[in-house]
């Protein structure tokens, strides 16, 4: 008996020191993991419960007996997260063995309920969503490797922005970055060799992009259908660098360079301003435009409206000299013909009917199709050859200059004919490239040669034959050839620029470098017709500023404190800095004896170009100041020595950098710097009368923060240049400012609203993310519906309040669209509003009268 006792007690010892069970690890308290452990099911934070797993822990993701079934494991947060690592000891979630399985665990997932979930040094891999976030989360010093599906998917109906800080995603097999729904500010991010996009923005996204490597993707760089905006972007080696379309985007000093397709391919209905880029060596064109559109990253292709387009001060770079064709086929840009039809008995011949079909943007390199000679008609069967043969093709496509690309061989009664001796009703698949027909006499030596034919957005489609002989019958057979699921691909490139647009008086590209394509006609596509693009002025020389830095060596050049200068003091001192390359942290030491040893300041701290330091010097202390790359320390820089001295001379120092407002940038910060001791008394004062600032006046021991602001409402589009003038009692310095005002740019949050059978009013938001003055009004065609203010100028915002009479209603679903016209397009918003069966259900009700004095809405 005690032996079996003894027995069972090992037994539980046994499965007790194993850490997994039978059933979910469900977390209702807070609870920390300090220690490695092994998880073989899911795991499920509950609301009002916090997991905390601290810096050095690895989670393994293991189930040695029947490895198949981590698949499904999965972190499920709907109370709070938090994985608090650090640089040198990393917390690791994924396979405990090196593992090819992309799709080895599912992953975390943050519900909507969550909050305050905080990642920081997280290395997760292995899972087919590493991160599927639904609400705020934030993310740092995070890498994720080898995700099956999407690695990270952002999905948030919160309006809170999600922060994604130092992130790295490479070797995805899905989008390395998707963001469905939020708000997102992601500061200093890599992606890289993945097999789907590396960032797809859709429809309800707004991203803001600093500091940002996309390469060596095989797929799209980046594909925008919401808002972005992007500063310090190095898009290189994907398949297209950019797809924009029919989003807003703003894009600042960016490089796409080295692409195997274009550079730039922006769709119909896009909104597109960029500055301070440069567009270089793409395999492609540098810049496609067409009027297609792509509405989100799940929809086909369609002919919409035109793009607008203002690029300047940029750089395009011998993209001119090559032409590429794309990998990755089409399958939902030409429809299935299938209304052709002739009548036949004995022989036929010469029949022919053509149809016309366009494409979106390049030229046609490679097509397949499926192809019956006679779906649905009467029954018979082709015949062999008969000696009477004509040569001709039974099916063939043509490029705008009427050249046949492509062919499927007849004629039917010949031998070496693929339908000879068939069921007439039959399926043949077809895939060829595209190119001219080299032939001898004889017909059977003729084949197609593949090449890159010029070619405009318009291509034939024909069925046609010299002479057929279809099998008498008791009446007139009926043939119905038709040809279906057609796969396109598509050669890019060979000018810097292609428009399919079907107007081009909205792309404005003037104020560029165009490199040597200029002078040899490389510049832009002229096989398309009446090209009406043009460009009227050009800069002779090579923006050198026009240029991201992350993909440039390291350098950190440290702006303050000066070498040399003594300093009042003081027990707070801001240490700024500027860097090239990619820095996403930095360590901060200073010396007080000459260099010979170092004190930690600061550690893995955020490269945001400044830190306040809290010190104990006193005066006659000399100090060095000291910053390094946190991940390569051999990458330093130091200055010094500064002295600590008793001053009362104010010493001014002011930016000298311009204050840079490009598009969609209104508001500026600038410091005031006293370098010296005692007051510093300043002013400022502007010329231009579109520049303003929060105070004109003022006084700084050590530093004054300013802003200045401009209104752009009545300049006109292009570049303006000024001055702010800093007047103090030691002198007058000048701040360089320049300004870009672009054309109007409208922007709605929503496209969709919905009411219940309990609401009567929702709001939504009206944007210019352009420049100049956006005028607006609604005009609801239906008498349910008001919109409130119904007319306005926006030149930053405004909001407006829709309501509906309930009483109005129909019972059952009610919909309308609202139309909202600018003077820069239109835009619709799909309206839903639901009544119940019984009027006593729905009993709230709304006056619209009187409407002015109701709300009141002011442009921000």
């Amino acid at each position: 008996m005690a032996s079996r006792k003894k027995l069972i007690q090992l037994v539980i010892y046994f499965f007790s020191s194993l850490n997994f069970s039978f059933s979910d690890i469900i977390i209702k308290n807070n609870t920390e993991w300090l220690r490695n452990k092994n998880i073989t099911q899911n795991v499920i934070v509950k609301p009002g419960a916090t997991l905390t797993i601290k810096e050095n822990v690895s989670i393994y993701i293991q189930n040695e007996n029947k490895e198949s079934e981590n698949s499904g494991i999965q972190f499920i947060i709907s109370g709070t997260l938090k994985l608090l690592g650090s640089r040198q000891n990393p917390i690791f979630i994924g396979p405990k063995s090196n593992s090819n399985d992309k799709n080895y665990w599912q992953g975390l997932k943050f519900d909507s309920t969550q909050n305050g979930s905080v990642i920081d040094f997280l290395k997760l891999s292995n899972a087919t969503n590493a991160l599927d976030v639904r609400s705020p989360v934030k993310i740092s010093n995070t890498t994720i490797k080898s995700s099956g599906g999407d690695a990270l998917y952002i999905n948030s109906e919160n309006s809170d922005s999600i922060s994604l800080s130092n992130i790295e995603i490479f070797n995805s097999e899905g989008i390395s970055l998707f963001i469905e729904k939020g708000n997102v500010n992601i500061d200093w991010l890599s992606v890289a060799k993945g097999v789907g996009p590396g960032i797809v923005n859709n429809t309800f996204g707004m991203i803001n992009l600093r500091n940002v490597k996309i390469i060596n993707n095989s797929d799209n760089g980046i594909i925008n259908h919401g808002h972005l905006t992007a500063s310090n972007l190095f898009v290189s080696q994907n398949r297209h660098g950019l797809v924009l379309t029919p989003g807003i985007s703003v894009i600042t000093y960016a490089t796409i360079t080295n692409n195997r397709l274009n550079g730039l391919l922006i769709g119909g209905g896009s909104n597109v301003n960029m500055e301070y880029c440069t567009i270089e060596q793409n395999g492609g064109f540098g810049l496609e435009i067409t009027n297609w559109s792509k509405e989100s990253y799940e929809s086909d292709w369609e002919e919409k409206n035109d793009p607008y387009l203002y690029v300047v001060n940029s750089n395009f770079i011998d993209n001119y000299k090559s032409s590429a064709l794309d990998k990755k086929g089409y399958t939902n840009i030409w429809p299935d013909w299938n209304d052709a039809q002739y009548e036949a008995s004995g022989w036929v011949s010469n029949y022919e009917t053509k149809i016309k079909r366009k494409v979106p943007f390049g030229r046609l390199g490679w097509v397949s199709f499926d192809y019956n000679s006679n779906d649905g008609g009467s029954e018979f069967s082709w015949q062999p050859c008969t000696g009477k043969g004509v040569w001709s093709p039974i099916f063939e496509i043509q490029n705008s200059r009427e050249q046949t690309i492509t062919y499927l061989d007849a004629p039917f009664q010949c031998g070496w004919n693929p339908l000879a001796g068939r069921n007439s009703d039959t399926w043949l698949q077809y895939e060829k490239f595209t190119g001219l027909i080299d032939s001898t006499d004889e017909y059977s030596d003729w084949v197609i040669r593949k090449i890159d034919l010029p070619s405009s957005n318009v291509y034939y489609l024909r069925h046609h034959f010299m002479n057929t002989y279809v099998p008498k019958i008791d009446s007139v057979s009926i043939v119905n050839p038709v040809v279906k699921d057609f796969g396109l691909r598509f050669y890019h490139g060979g000018q810097e620029i292609s428009s399919y647009a079907n107007d081009n008086s909205n792309i404005f590209i003037d104020g560029n470098h165009w490199s040597s394509a200029i002078k040899s006609e490389g510049l832009i596509n002229k096989n398309i017709g009446d090209l009406d693009l043009e460009i009227q002025n050009t800069l002779e020389n090579q923006l050198e500023k026009s240029y991201s830095n992350v993909q440039n060596d390291v350098v950190i050049d440290i702006t303050s404190p000066t070498k040399g200068l003594a300093y009042q003091e003081v027990k707070m001192v801001e240490i700024s800095w500027e860097t090239n390359g990619w820095l996403p942290l930095v360590d901060i030491f200073v010396s007080s004896d000459d260099g010979s040893n170092w004190v930690n300041v600061a550690n893995d701290i955020p490269n945001e170009g400044k830190f306040n330091w809290w010190n104990n010097l006193i005066v006659g202390d000399s100090f060095l100041i000291k910053i390094a790359n946190s991940n390569n320390p051999t990458y330093t820089s130091i200055v010094g020595l500064c002295k600590v001295i008793v001053n009362k001379t104010p010493v001014l120092v002011v930016p000298e950098k311009p204050l840079n407002f490009v598009t969609e940038t209104s508001k500026l910060n600038f410091p005031i710097i006293n370098n010296g001791g005692g007051s510093l008394m300043w002013s400022l004062s502007a010329k231009e009368n579109w520049i303003y600032f929060d105070k004109k006046e003022g006084s700084a021991k050590r530093k004054s923060i300013c802003t200045a602001t401009v209104k752009r409402s009545g300049l006109k589009t292009g570049k303006y240049k000024a001055e702010i003038i800093v007047n103090s009692n030691v002198g007058t310095k000048k701040i360089p400012v320049e300004l870009i005002v672009a054309k109007p740019s409208l922007y709605l949050d929503t496209k969709y609203v919905s009411f219940d059978s309990t609401k009567t009013a929702q709001v939504f938001n009206i944007k210019n993310y352009g420049g100049g003055t956006l005028t607006w009004n609604i005009e609801p065609n239906v008498n349910w519906l008001k919109a409130v203010p119904s007319e306005g100028i926006v030149q930053s915002a405004t909001t407006v309040k829709i309501l509906i009479d309930r009483s109005r209603l129909k019972i059952g679903d009610n919909v309308t669209v609202l139309t909202l016209t600018t003077n820069v397009g239109e835009k619709q918003i799909d309206i839903e509003a639901f009544r119940p069966k019984s009027f006593v259900q729905d009993t709230i009700r709304t006056d619209f009268s009187p409407w002015q004095w109701m709300y009141r809405y002011d442009v921000y």
